[in-house]
């Protein structure tokens, strides 16, 4: 039924559970929810959807940090629940370019499938210098060793590409590779082997750093290491496990550390 669309208010459980049911009758559904609001639905996601694997995509708007809609709106929780669910697709492109692509990405690939994307207009276009299994290098040089990983997951990445290049020219010998990993879940074992050889690790979303793709990353990599092979100190950014008072978007970002100036600070950190 490409022409049909279903409104079904302000029920998100119920938009996720007749998504289940016309996947379930041969349909490929797409819902389309404000990020803040998959809250609600999340044991549909876990047990309706994930469960019995469900080919349903769901499309989230006014992911991340929202600014003047107030606390209730911010969509900073969304990472942290789909890192929790067994089998989910994630994309969170970082420009317009890569969201056009991520949507019939997320159509093909089985099961349940999640595209978020920012409030406001598309950053500017960020071309890759290279494409590899693990992701979109967008600065540095992945084949040399790695002094830090940056993992940008999300529209941020202009801020993190702008951050790599204020360290490149302070120091010049350091090799800071920022890497998109453009399907952000799962967790491909490229990313982790190209995280694991680096000295360090910091990874950027902008969703709760204790429980989002940074957390699932650094538990993984924790996972490997051992006494003789440590594996590389990482460090999440993210928003602090707090409720976001009402403010602009730009001065909330740097209040998080999630800004330029900010990512420089935990680079250096690092390096």
């Amino acid at each position: 039924m490409p022409e049909r669309v279903l409104d079904v208010g302000i029920a998100e459980q119920l938009a996720l559970d007749t998504a289940a049911g016309l996947s379930a009758g041969g349909r490929l559904p797409l819902v389309a929810l404000y990020a803040t609001f998959l809250n609600r639905a999340h044991d549909q996601l876990l047990l309706d959807l994930a469960l019995h694997g469900e080919d349903v995509t769901i499309t989230l708007d006014r992911a991340g940090i929202t600014g003047d809609d107030g606390p209730s709106h911010h969509g900073i929780w969304d990472l942290a629940l789909a890192a929790q669910v067994p089998g989910l697709s994630l994309w969170a492109p970082r420009d317009g370019a890569r969201l056009d692509a991520a949507v019939p990405a997320a159509l093909g690939t089985p099961g349940p499938s999640i595209v978020r994307f920012p409030k406001g207009a598309c950053p500017e276009e960020l071309p890759a210098l290279a494409q590899l299994p693990a992701g979109d290098v967008l600065h540095g040089d992945a084949e040399a060793p790695i002094d830090v990983l940056l993992v940008s997951v999300g529209a941020l990445a202009d801020r993190a590409l702008a951050a790599a290049r204020e360290i490149a020219a302070s120091r010049p010998a350091a090799n800071v590779v920022v890497l998109d990993p453009v399907r952000a879940l799962p967790l491909g074992e490229e990313l982790l082997d190209l995280a694991a050889g680096a000295r360090g690790v910091l990874t950027l979303e902008d969703g709760l750093a204790e429980r989002g793709i940074g957390a699932a990353l650094a538990l993984r990599l924790g996972r490997r290491a051992t006494p003789a092979q440590p594996g590389p100190v990482v460090h999440c950014l993210g928003v602090d496990l707090e409720f976001l008072a009402h403010g602009k978007r730009d001065a909330i970002l740097a209040d998080q550390g999630l800004d330029v100036p900010g990512i420089v600070t935990s680079l250096d950190a690092l390096l």
